[in-house]
């Protein structure tokens, strides 16, 4: 996935974030010190991203580690690289 950088690695799933969600994290924070002229409103705001980040990588690591128990029992598996899209919708990315 181009213009993404790694975060981690997880029982050997990488995990890679696009440069655009630290301008998520950007406008959200604005979003809420306009919203309640603090600080505290923008580390909220950003903290609720943040948050929901971590459970949709969550969810997702579920589906890795199903279909990854599954190839060990044999079973086929159509893609080996999942990518999240926006609106948490997913597909299989192509092959590098």
């Amino acid at each position: 996935m181009g213009g993404s950088f790694t975060i981690g690695k997880f029982s050997g799933i990488e995990v890679r974030v696009h440069w655009t969600f630290l301008l998520l994290l950007a406008f959200f924070a604005f979003t809420g010190y306009q919203a309640s002229g603090s600080l505290l409103g923008a580390l909220t705001a950003t903290a609720v991203i943040v948050a929901l980040f971590i459970c949709v990588l969550l969810h997702e690591f579920g589906h890795s580690l199903v279909a990854q128990h599954c190839l060990r029992l044999g079973w086929e598996h159509s893609g080996r690289q999942r990518s999240l899209r926006s609106l948490g919708s997913s597909s299989p990315s192509p092959s590098s």
